[in-house]
């Protein structure tokens, strides 16, 4: 088994151990959090199941799991003490390349929320994945959000327009 293989399994295994315990609360920064909802309100996303489709005004249409998202070039931003860890929408919209006349992003949620956005007001715009080191949690959006715009979360299709 390759190095590269056994870290993979580590991330999995992290990753589904942190499911389970996403409910609590960060030791890295005490959180005050402004997500009001009733455990077990959060939509139910399977990990080995996710993944983020692209779709619409574009030259290729792609699917991308989890890992495919995280091994994609990352961005680590820091606001209020929190380090927040992510792709840009730019760096995905670069892997399925846009056609001409392409003007808007349409951020689809798995709580059945949809939110648009200019490309421009959005191209630098990070997708999270990561707070703190550990993956996001799901009252904040696991395992995709936009950071900065609250109510993007839980995202699983960026449709072009």
């Amino acid at each position: 088994m390759s190095v590269s293989s056994v870290l993979s399994a580590i991330n999995n295994l992290f990753v589904n151990i942190f499911e389970l315990f996403s409910g609590l609360k960060s030791k890295v920064v005490p959180e005050k959090t402004k997500y009001e909802r009733e455990e077990g309100d959060y939509p139910k996303i399977m990990l080995h199941k996710y993944s983020l489709e692209v779709c619409g005004k574009i030259k290729e249409a792609k699917s991308f799991n989890y890992e495919k998202i995280r091994a994609m070039k990352f961005v680590d931003q820091s606001v209020n003490k929190i380090k927040w860890r992510g792709t840009t929408v730019a760096e995905v919209l670069k892997q399925v390349g846009l056609k001409k006349g392409a003007k808007r992003v349409v951020f689809h949620c798995a709580d059945g929320s949809k939110r648009s956005k200019l490309i421009v007001d959005c191209r630098r715009s990070l997708l999270i994945y990561m707070k703190n080191r550990i993956p996001l949690p799901k009252v904040e959006g696991f395992p995709l959000a936009l950071l900065g715009d609250a109510r993007i979360k839980w995202i699983t299709k960026l449709e072009i327009r």
